[in-house]
């Protein structure tokens, strides 16, 4: 084997190696309670809670999440 394929054999062996450890150890975060959810939004309804995140100095997620928490309280 050339030195070049070797090489790319250690890689190839040290990458997989790397991703087989991290399948195996279970990291907890934040993001182990949460999911990722994607929708369609109108334009219009965006850009007002764009310049509302702004606004109050949040983020447009943490923005969101607020105001869904606020609102579903309602029905409780």
């Amino acid at each position: 084997m050339s030195d070049r394929a070797e090489k790319k054999k250690e890689i190839q062996d040290a990458i997989k190696n790397i991703v087989e450890a991290k399948g195996s150890a279970r990291v907890t975060n934040k993001r182990d309670k949460e999911v990722r959810y994607m929708l369609w939004i109108d334009k219009e309804l965006m850009k007002k809670v764009k310049l509302k995140a702004l606004e109050e100095e949040t983020t447009v997620k943490d923005l969101i999440e607020y105001s869904l928490k606020t609102f579903l309280k309602d029905f409780e």
